[in-house]
């Protein structure tokens, strides 16, 4: 089923839905943290962390899944089947041992086995996701929006109505995850109709699966760093400090979903042109979010409760991380989106000499520089006593992040730019600095100490930069026009 994957039009449809997720997002978090102690919240990352553990091996499957979709190969049966085997284990697993993990932090073992729960769901949604990405990946943008309004409803109806705190937030998430795999079902059917149940394929793809543990398994050994901070300080103080920023440092994040159809894009065969549009576009947006984030950190926070207002610097210091590794993912896009080498034979020895093994490698190089820097500084910093501890483990464990993606973010730019010679966009990177001054002006003199003007305040910027971008950016209009245009069409289109 050949299908035009629209660059544009996905990266735009991608963002917005995150934008919106933005509200549902600080909606739900905002139920957790004022609804339960800071020690609960704590508990809540904790799970969330572990759980992530337990889907991890889906990436087995659906690494393979998206490549050959995306060229045209009919995998999606039997890629659905291999993520439903995976699931069952990963749950079996979890809910064995949830009486031990629960007792590293001292609560209920219940907790664990609710969250449990939450993995054939997530292995679902996951498996439905790499068939749309490499197929018709705007779809995915739908599913995402269908679980946030799903978790916001189901959030108000059990933290603040049936007031239950974790346990609500988990079956909440846990329905909205069944919520968002029914919809990519029901939209996918007809493609997973076609597809062929191939045991060979997925033969293949075990055996082959290496590459993509091998791949992903970096993000996941970083993450580390938030159990070796919670076990160092016998606290889960730390973490929810640490991680309440998340749904804000998700917002510069999110600026790179603007090129979510660049990766199939150049499977498929693309150009520079290609990247130097998805330069433009994470360019346009996550400049200015992530100047707005930096200057709003303390009102932001303060927003989820008043006692996270002191992790503003930690917040900082995670926006600019979050900023250059939106970045970062175009270059990596082009490193792996180019390579050719699963179109041929596969075989261990080809696939250790494909840019699909070197860029992890490159990975594993932070991961074994900064885990060490974690254990080292969080140690030095509570055998000083240097007051506030739980603040000064998560900041200084954000500089140590910031610190060892740098050079990792330098190379893999040289190396892409050595694959694909696009021209980096500078005139526009200046523009996009001298619009985002606006921010400075609107926000310094008037800034907000509640909820309401913090969000007025926001919206007002965001419409003084763009307009002003507008006035000086002739790409930003072709941009705005063709939204407008794409949306007269899809009016007219409806009966």
């Amino acid at each position: 089923m050949a299908r035009k994957i629209r660059f544009r039009y996905t990266g735009l449809v991608m963002f917005m839905s995150r934008v919106i997720s933005i509200l549902t997002g600080l909606a739900f978090v905002t139920m957790v943290t004022r609804n339960v102690s800071l020690t609960e919240y704590g508990i809540w990352q904790y799970i969330v962390l572990l759980v992530s553990y337990f889907v991890f091996p889906n990436r087995t499957i659906n690494y393979w899944v998206t490549r050959f979709v995306a060229r045209r190969f009919k995998v999606a049966k039997i890629g659905l089947m291999m993520n439903l085997i995976f699931s069952l284990i990963g749950f079996v697993v979890l809910f064995a041992i949830s009486p031990f993990v629960a007792k590293l932090v001292n609560t209920d073992p219940l907790l664990f086995m609710v969250g449990s729960l939450i993995i054939p769901s997530m292995y679902l949604v996951a498996g439905c996701e790499a068939i749309a990405k490499g197929s018709s990946p705007h779809i995915n943008a739908y599913g995402f929006l269908t679980f946030e309004v799903t978790k916001v409803i189901l959030g108000a109806i059990t933290i603040l109505h049936m007031q239950i705190g974790i346990y609500g937030a988990l079956v909440s998430v846990l329905i909205a995850y069944i919520a968002q795999a029914s919809f990519l079902l029901t939209n996918l059917r007809n493609y997973i109709r076609e597809a062929h149940v191939d045991w060979n394929t997925a033969s293949k793809w075990l055996r082959t699966g290496w590459i993509p543990l091998y791949s992903d398994l970096p993000p996941i050994l970083v993450s580390l760093d938030a159990m070796i901070v919670t076990m160092l300080t016998s606290s889960t103080e730390p973490i929810g400090l640490w991680k309440v920023g998340t749904t804000i440092t998700q917002v510069v994040g999110f600026s790179s979903l603007l090129t979510y159809a660049l990766y199939p894009k150049l499977l498929a065969g693309g150009s520079e042109e290609d990247v130097e549009t998805a330069l433009k576009l994470v360019l346009t947006f996550a400049i200015p979010s992530a100047i707005g984030a930096l200057l709003l950190a303390e009102p932001l926070l303060w927003i989820l409760g008043y006692q996270y207002r002191p992790a503003a610097n930690i917040l900082r210091m995670s926006i600019l991380s979050v900023l250059l590794a939106s970045i970062g993912d175009i270059w990596n896009s082009i490193i792996i989106g180019t390579e050719k080498v699963d179109t041929k034979q596969l075989s261990f020895k080809r696939l250790l000499k494909s840019r699909l093994f070197l860029l992890p490698t490159l990975n594993y190089a932070k991961v074994f520089v900064y885990l060490p820097l974690v254990c080292i500084v969080t140690t030095t910093i509570i055998s000083t006593h240097t007051e506030p501890v739980y603040l000064n483990v998560p900041f200084a464990c954000n500089v140590m992040s910031l610190l060892t993606l740098i050079p990792i973010v330098t190379y893999t730019y040289r190396l892409a730019k050595g694959i694909l010679p696009f021209k980096f966009p500078l005139k526009s990177l200046a523009k996009y600095v001298l619009a985002s001054m606006v921010l400075f002006i609107i926000i310094i003199p008037f800034y907000p100490r509640g909820f309401a003007g913090t969000i007025t305040l926001i919206t007002i910027s965001a419409l003084a930069y763009f307009l002003i971008l507008c006035a000086i950016d002739k790409d930003t209009r072709e941009l705005v026009s063709q939204v407008i245009s794409t949306f007269k069409m899809r009016y007219r289109a409806q009966p």
